[in-house]
């Protein structure tokens, strides 16, 4: 299969689970909040955050032996892909105790934090219940998914990982209506998780003869420790905003948080999913040495993300307060309409994911050690800002931290992909980042200008989101048209090439 269409599956898997993500995120989070009310939302939602702690253990595995696959995988080396698999396996099974462990120590522990809203027991079996997900797919699926996404089959992973969605959501619904209890809920939750590291299991099988037997190639996956070091600092940016305000705020401020975080977070998976595959694309070009190859495809990518990152995230930062206004109407309890949170929330997800292509370059050309300094960096301020504001402006403070934390890295990766990996003048980043501002600014405020229907139900409020959609791609297009006319011209003559039955240039094929 030619690299571009292993691409172009994996976008389109990556599209269509993101888009179940996003639905079943937007009914079982609203369900929850009808039938349990917003404390046990935010129960739910802090301990989701506290496991997601327990990935630290398995940090740097995936990275290093993704890296270590790559040219044996395009060569066809059996025998080096045999010796990885083998040492990843053996590694995964001590991580997977270590992670069941830790997981009945947490739910000892945690219960004593949210002590005054909910006794012990109710908090200590939920975290076990929640856990035991958390558990399998650290102990039987991690392997598979890491062999499937080096060989550029994210598809199938993704795959397996949409046809449990859909079955957690169903059954969720199921057992929500009919009166169940919380804890039952995520019992079942817990159960219809299993089908994910099954149906990997089945396919890895059915197509590799991989000998898990086989001595352990230890030194290929030599910078798990490094790559570790990285994958530490994404876990402790990404659960370090709902750990403070789960220690500092009421649990019902981390609700309001959790209501934003899950629009911003599922449009961030479905920006991110139109790269999906895009770092085994880059191992497999660096594998076989195309150097200036490898140029115009991460310039080409670069683009591409910056497009969609401009219409969907100043979109969203437009109407998420209607949604939200819409989605906690019934909800009383607390104010969940906070327009600036919205909008500072949609700025941490685009730095985000604007930086993906830097970060995935990095990964696949294995140089962990190089960039770990600038990982550690933006935890020590994410952290630092993020528990000073914290205290005098609570939600907003934490999301101040993430943002200049988010800045700073996103610089670090770019600066080191000009200089170190694809040598060219860095002055480029400042440019691209300097013409994202001013985009997405004019986006925004033409968003709001435009947005004249008043929001009083989804239908009105759906009508205003499709004519600030159009203003921005409207404006995203012109910009592409005056300053990606490079990239432009190679998009038109992929497809042209396409419809011709012909290669365009001979790239990322």
């Amino acid at each position: 299969m030619s690299r571009s269409k292993a691409l172009k599956l994996n976008m389109i898997a990556s599209l269509l689970s993101e888009f179940v993500t996003l639905v079943s995120g937007l009914i079982l989070p609203r369900l929850t909040l009808l039938y349990f009310g917003s404390s046990n939302n935010g129960l739910v939602s802090s301990i989701s955050q506290f496991l997601g702690f327990s990935a630290i253990l398995r940090a740097g595995i995936g990275g290093a032996t993704r890296a270590a696959l790559y040219r044996p995988l395009a060569e066809k080396d059996y025998r080096n892909l045999n010796g990885i698999m083998s040492a990843t396996n053996r590694h995964m099974q001590k991580v997977g105790i270590i992670i069941g462990s830790s997981i009945i120590v947490f739910s000892l522990v945690y219960p004593f934090f949210v002590s005054n809203e909910y006794d012990w027991f109710y908090a200590f079996s939920m975290v076990l219940i929640i856990g035991f997900g958390a558990f399998i797919d650290n102990f039987f699926g991690i392997k598979y998914k890491i062999l499937l996404q080096a060989d550029q089959k994210y598809y199938i992973q993704i795959g397996a990982s949409t046809i449990t969605n859909v079955l957690t959501t169903v059954s969720s619904i199921i057992l929500i209506l009919s009166g169940s209890t919380i804890h039952i809920v995520r019992i079942g939750v817990a159960i219809v998780s299993l089908t994910n590291p099954l149906l990997l299991s089945l396919y890895v099988r059915k197509n590799y003869n991989i000998d898990w037997k086989s001595r352990p190639d230890n030194t290929a996956i030599k910078q798990r420790w490094d790559a570790f070091f990285h994958q530490v600092a994404s876990i402790v940016n990404q659960n370090i905003d709902l750990v403070l305000l789960t220690l500092f705020v009421s649990l019902k401020e981390v609700s309001v948080y959790t209501v934003h975080f899950m629009v911003v977070n599922n449009i961030g998976k479905v920006v991110n999913s139109c790269v999906t595959g895009i770092n085994s694309t880059f191992g497999n070009i660096i594998a076989n040495d195309e150097k200036e190859n490898l140029r115009k495809t991460f310039f080409f990518i670069e683009w591409i993300m910056f497009s969609i990152c401009l219409v969907m995230f100043s979109v969203t930062a437009v109407m998420l307060p209607g949604f939200t206004y819409l989605y906690t109407s019934s909800i009383t309890d607390v104010n969940y309409v906070r327009p600036v949170l919205a909008v500072l929330m949609v700025i941490v997800s685009m730095i985000s994911s604007t930086r993906i292509p830097y970060q995935m370059l990095v990964e696949a050309t294995g140089q962990f050690r190089e960039t770990r300094n600038g990982a550690a960096l933006e935890v020590v301020v994410n952290f630092t800002i993020s528990i000073i504001m914290i205290i005098k402006f609570g939600v907003i403070g934490v999301i101040i931290g993430t943002l200049i934390a988010g800045i700073i890295r996103t610089i670090e990766y770019a600066y080191f992909c000009m200089k170190k990996i694809l040598y060219i003048n860095p002055i480029h980043v400042l440019k691209h980042y300097l013409l994202l501002t001013v985009t997405f600014t004019t986006c925004y405020f033409a968003g709001i200008y435009v947005g004249f229907i008043d929001i009083v139900n989804y239908a009105s409020w759906a009508g205003n989101a499709m004519i600030v959609t159009v203003t921005s791609t409207i404006i995203t297009i012109i910009v592409a048209l005056v300053f990606y006319r490079q990239q432009v011209k190679y998009l038109i003559a992929r497809i042209k090439a396409k419809r011709n039955g012909r290669r365009a240039y001979d790239q990322m094929d």
